[in-house]
């Protein structure tokens, strides 16, 4: 049964807290989708091709041109290649690794939320049992006649409640009958 289900829609929409989640998640969300681009537009040729591929055409490349003969130059030239693809490589990796941490992040964040969600919908306020009790009793007013038979079952409900002590059992018996 859900008690006061627009109330607690409203409330939601005024938790600051949840609006603070909400803005971590877009957060997280416009950083993912940031590193994605990042890795989109690597160099084209670079993009289908993994670091270890790469990296292998660039040794055989390298002995390729050792085998025929390289001079201090070439040499120079191949190094710089070397040094190009190992910097291609580390970007790529930073980017893989930052995507990875944001999305750890998010998925934190939403289940955090879920979980948050979940508690606020199994606890219900003092005023959400009042609400109920008074319509329980209601119903047992319409459906029972007998004064006697009423007024036990309203201390019974009263005995049930937390803060039974606190309650005026009287008022409850009157309220029945």
């Amino acid at each position: 049964m859900q008690v006061n289900l627009l109330a607690r829609y409203q409330e939601s929409l005024n938790d600051p807290e949840l609006l603070t989640i909400r803005n971590e998640v877009a957060s997280c969300e416009a950083h993912i989708k940031g590193l994605f681009e990042a890795l989109r537009d690597l160099p084209s040729g670079k993009r289908n091709e993994t670091s270890a591929v790469r990296l292998a055409k660039s040794v055989r490349n390298a002995k390729a041109a050792v085998a025929k003969g390289l001079d201090s130059d070439g040499f120079l030239a191949v190094l710089n290649q070397f040094e190009h693809l190992l910097a291609e490589i580390n970007d790529e990796q930073d980017i893989w690794t930052n995507l990875g941490e944001w999305m750890d992040r998010k998925q934190r964040l939403v289940e955090s939320e879920n979980k948050r969600m979940l508690q606020s919908e199994t606890m219900v306020s003092a005023a959400e049992i009042s609400t109920l009790i008074g319509g329980i009793l209601s119903v047992l007013r319409e459906n029972i006649k007998e004064r006697k038979t009423l007024a036990a079952i309203g201390r019974g409900i009263g005995r049930l409640l937390p803060e039974a002590d606190q309650l005026p059992i009287e008022a409850i018996e009157a309220e029945i009958v």
